[in-house]
């Protein structure tokens, strides 16, 4: 892995690949680091996620499964060439290529911050967990508004932050 043999820090995006992915790629990384000759207490990685913080996960899924739609599908266009094709409505077949089943869902409940606080708080300590030394969040994308994204990035700091034993200033 060039970035690692050069000692560049990492950032990943969680949702464009499941979990396995995630996890075998980001090894990559940290074994290259490693083979460099590099501290692993030197190493800085972060991964990234869509997020939205919701009372339960079928209301925060519904609240933003459109936004979501929108957002992959134009990721799509633009991993394939076409990022000026200004057409961007997705739709449930967008999220169906990205799961591991016939459940769109799992692209929510796998690849996102996009659920309760619990969830969230139990996906970024699997990548903590990982070895990830940071976590980034998209709270606002596609359709949300700016009362969803503020919502969402209180949530976080006052309900998930605290599960991990942090606070914002720490954060």
């Amino acid at each position: 892995m060039n970035a690692a043999n050069r000692g560049y820090h990492l950032m990943m995006n969680h949702y464009p690949m499941n979990e396995n992915a995630l996890a075998e790629k980001f090894g990559w990384y940290c074994e290259a680091w490693e083979q460099a000759g590099r501290n692993t207490s030197d190493r800085k990685a972060m991964v990234n996620f869509m997020c939205y913080i919701g009372d339960t996960e079928e209301q925060a899924i519904q609240e933003v499964k459109g936004a979501l739609q929108e957002h992959a599908g134009a990721f799509e266009k633009v991993m394939q060439g076409r990022q000026w094709d200004t057409d961007y409505a997705g739709d449930l077949s967008i999220l169906l290529r990205m799961c591991e089943g016939d459940d769109w869902r799992d692209v929510f409940r796998r690849r996102t911050l996009i659920g309760t606080p619990e969830q969230a708080a139990e996906r970024i300590q699997h990548c903590l967990n990982l070895g990830f030394t940071e976590i980034s969040i998209v709270p606002r994308y596609a359709g949300l508004t700016h009362e969803h994204c503020t919502n969402t990035i209180q949530r976080i700091t006052e309900e998930v932050l605290p599960m991990l034993g942090q606070s914002a200033t720490v954060a």
